[in-house]
């Protein structure tokens, strides 16, 4: 066996084939918390906004009193 068929026998160990699956996993699950974080802070932004935007409206009645 020479060294390029010893490296693809390497490559398709079933030890091998799950430290890549599982690094694949972690990778994707960041992916996927990074995307929920971004998702929460627009939330919260569009809530912020929303509390503000009311806040202008009381203000601006109250000046027209």
């Amino acid at each position: 066996m020479d060294t390029k068929e010893k490296e693809i026998g390497e490559r398709w160990r079933p030890d091998t084939l799950l430290e890549r699956t599982l690094h694949w996993l972690e990778e994707q699950q960041g992916a996927l918390t990074g995307e929920v974080e971004r998702i929460s802070a627009t939330v919260e932004q569009s809530r912020r906004e929303a509390d503000l935007a009311e806040r202008l409206a009381a203000a601006e009645r109250e000046l027209r009193r």
